[in-house]
């Protein structure tokens, strides 16, 4: 899914932001040590509402736990793509964008920390974003673990380690006997062309939540070209709106909802939740 916040447009697969102690690693459990751990997240610009160019502006991820050290170095890397991934991954079909370190202190434990990473990503393309980071010392007890949830995701979670002879990015739930409970909590922060001077007017969606029937508030130079609806698997709705800008969901199940919004100025995503 993605949101908008102010300006910025938020690219996750996750349907909650916290941090519990759910994710699994490649690691010596004997001397408590971290090998070396690579987690993936795809997000496909276009199932995603993002019409436009996506300017990643930052990377973020959750961070469990962090023990037997004051700090880890985690790298996070940007590709885009018109392959399926994980197909080919990473020569084939791939542009590394970009990457960027962070240093992971205990206090960021419990936490998402924003990595600053810039790049553009094509229109209609793929964005991947890797977040990893190497062994530590054998037998130092260093242990690092990143954040994720099992309270559901849109798109699958993928691990790689070469420790654990996980050569290619494959999904977690399908990793030894498998951890479908295990979602990652990684996301992009960027804009789209065209959003910042939009998502700037006094653009607003209201009730949200809402039972079915809401309001889009737009200053008065502006008209609603076209509005889509995403749910939670990608799948997309043309909406009719009626007189006064109103839209009409109350036939769609509950849950969350992407609502597109084109116009003469760009376009807008906005989170919608039908109750």
């Amino acid at each position: 899914m993605s949101f908008a916040v102010e300006a910025q447009i938020v690219l996750t697969h996750s349907n909650s932001q916290a941090i519990n102690g759910n994710t699994v690693a490649c690691g010596n459990s004997t001397t408590a040590t971290s090998s070396d751990n690579r987690y993936y997240r795809s997000f496909n610009l276009n199932a995603l509402g993002v019409t436009a160019a996506f300017n990643l502006s930052a990377i973020q991820f959750g961070v469990n736990s962090l023990t037997g050290a004051s700090s880890y170095v985690v790298t996070v890397k940007a590709y885009s793509t018109t392959a399926a991934f994980p197909a080919g991954f990473p020569n084939t079909g791939y542009t590394l964008l970009g990457q960027a370190d962070y240093t992971v202190q205990t206090a960021n434990v419990g936490t998402i920390v924003s990595v600053p990473l810039t790049a553009t990503v094509p229109a209609n393309a793929t964005l991947i974003v890797e977040v990893g980071y190497a062994a530590a010392a054998t037998g130092s007890g260093i242990r690092i673990i990143l954040g994720s949830n099992s309270a559901g995701q849109t798109g699958p979670s993928y691990i790689a380690s070469t420790t654990c002879s996980i050569t290619t990015p494959t999904d977690v739930a399908a990793v030894g006997t498998g951890f479908p409970n295990v979602h990652m909590v990684i996301n992009a922060v960027g804009t789209t062309l065209g959003v910042n001077e939009f998502a700037s007017k006094s653009v607003m969606v209201y009730p949200n939540p809402t039972s079915g029937l809401f309001t889009v508030e737009l200053p008065n130079e502006l008209e609603i070209q076209k509005a889509t609806l995403v749910d939670i698997t990608g799948k997309q709705f043309a909406l009719k709106t009626n007189t006064g800008s109103k839209i009409d969901i109350s036939g769609f199940a509950t849950g969350v909802y992407l609502l597109n919004l084109e116009t003469a100025e760009g376009n807008l995503v906005k989170k919608i939740v039908k109750q």
